[in-house]
């Protein structure tokens, strides 16, 4: 995996979860605000307290969307990554098929994908209606000089020889 599409795939998983959790410790912070906040006595009024209050669940409302989403998009990268590496779906339309997602969806999220830079060496064919993963080669069982590995940054297979740098087809990820 280049280093940077590791990066961003690690970054935007920790900081969904970090976003989720910091998302429902600001809705509890707004919810108990705004409990106390009826009866404080600290000299604001009952709007003043329900506004920041709003305000507060609603930070944590956003971050909790925000940060869910992002997790649904690095397992929805994790799923095309196992079925494009191991079952050799290239066609969009057998992806969307195996994702429960229209081709169109199934499309326009990989081509995120590859805008981000999640995937690394990648294009898709809108003629063909496929994803084009350069350098991507058949799966077989490899030679006894060789090796199979699973690649730790994306989880495509691959094969390698013992004694050379291999550098994953999906995300990039260099491995020794």
């Amino acid at each position: 995996m280049h280093k940077s599409s590791r990066i961003k795939v690690i970054a935007s998983s920790i900081g969904g979860n970090f976003a989720v959790v910091f998302g429902y410790l600001f809705a509890a912070i707004g919810v108990i605000g705004f409990v106390v906040g009826i009866d404080s006595g600290n000299g604001n009024t009952f709007a003043e307290n329900t506004i920041i209050a709003a305000i507060v669940i609603a930070i944590g409302v956003t971050n909790i969307v925000l940060g869910t989403k992002t997790k649904k998009t690095i397992e929805r990268f994790r799923h095309y990554v196992s079925l494009i590496s191991v079952q050799r779906m290239t066609s969009l339309g057998e992806i969307a098929a195996n994702t429960l997602k229209t081709p169109e969806f199934v499309r326009n999220d990989l081509q995120k994908m590859i805008n981000r830079r999640l995937f690394v060496n990648a294009s898709i064919n809108i003629t063909t209606g496929e994803i084009i993963i350069a350098g991507l080669e058949q799966y077989a069982p490899p030679p006894p000089e060789y090796e199979a590995f699973t690649c730790r940054g994306c989880g495509a297979p691959g094969s390698k020889n013992k004694s050379a740098v291999y550098t994953c087809s999906f995300c990039g990820m260099t491995r020794k």
